[in-house]
């Protein structure tokens, strides 16, 4: 049979558990938190 080229979101996936995948997703997360951090803060004042 032939193979077909992997779908994008395994592809993803397959892209994340590289080192550098983990530091682009934990950068997301880092700026994410610290926008809703700081969203949270100003709005309660």
């Amino acid at each position: 049979m032939h193979q077909k080229k992997p779908k994008p979101a395994y592809d993803l996936l397959a892209h994340l558990r590289k080192p550098h995948g983990l530091l682009i997703l934990a950068t997301l997360v880092g700026i994410a938190g610290w926008a809703i951090w700081t969203f949270y803060w100003s709005a309660r004042v």
